[in-house]
């Protein structure tokens, strides 16, 4: 059996129901990597992506009102890291986050990109982290080529 793993992205238009809705909704469904957002709300919607960032809770899973957790061990930890780091010199905006947390476990901040384009990594992979990576799109003809360019990294 042939199967291709393909990394899940969130498309989201301008006519969406309410913008701040359709930006991360951590209690709800957790992070994803990777949101295609139109240009007409792209600034609006990074805005809110960054608020709900700098609002989680990160620290131990056990504790209520906790909504991010350590990494599972030191190389994933240190993989997010490298993907972070190349977002950062291939030319994505770091609009928050991107560092560990204290010096005890494997704690990352939340991390937001933007203005991502498609050839980046952070594009391309699957991180599985609190990593959000979000593009911008015009015209929903530029969607296809986005959306077969994206694969899980192992």
């Amino acid at each position: 059996m042939l199967e291709k793993e393909v990394k899940i992205a969130c498309l989201v238009c301008h006519d969406c129901c309410d913008c701040k809705a359709c930006s991360r909704s951590p209690a709800k469904d957790g992070y994803k990597d990777l949101e295609i957002v139109q240009e007409r709300i792209y600034d609006e919607f990074v805005e809110k992506a960054k608020a709900h960032a700098l609002k989680r809770i990160v620290g131990d899973p056990f504790k209520k009102g906790v909504e991010q957790g350590p990494q599972i061990d030191e190389e994933q930890f240190s993989k997010i890291l490298r993907y972070i780091k190349s977002g950062i010199n291939s030319g994505a905006t770091l609009v928050t986050g991107g560092d560990r947390i204290g010096n005890k476990g494997y704690y990352i901040q939340p991390t937001i990109f933007s203005d991502v384009q498609d050839e980046m990594k952070i594009a391309q992979d699957e991180i599985f982290s609190p990593v959000q990576s979000i593009l911008k799109f015009r015209p929903v003809q530029h969607l296809m080529p986005v959306f077969l360019m994206c694969t899980i990294s192992r």
